[in-house]
């Protein structure tokens, strides 16, 4: 199963909150061009999102990262307290 396909399903699941399964569904757009070959000019590769931002591409990978940590930390909350913070 994709990613994009689990982010589905668990939304038409409602097995998390939609806020939440829109910023994984975020990060996967940031994760794609990691994987899969996309051109210079496509928005979300690091080259262009370091270039755009006039950011090191550390610092972009590293905000990455927190945002992805945050998200799994709140499904992991939500599946463990329902939730409740």
């Amino acid at each position: 199963m994709s990613l994009k396909a689990a982010i589905d399903e668990a939304r038409a699941e409602l097995l998390f909150p939609p806020d939440l399964l829109d910023r994984a569904n975020h990060l996967r757009e940031l994760r794609n061009p990691y994987v899969h070959r996309r051109p210079f000019d496509d928005k979300n590769t690091l080259g262009h999102r370091f270039h755009a931002a006039k950011m090191h591409p550390r610092e972009i990978q590293e905000a990455d990262a927190r945002e992805a940590l945050e998200v799994m930390w709140g499904m992991l909350r939500h599946q463990l307290f329902g939730g409740a913070q």
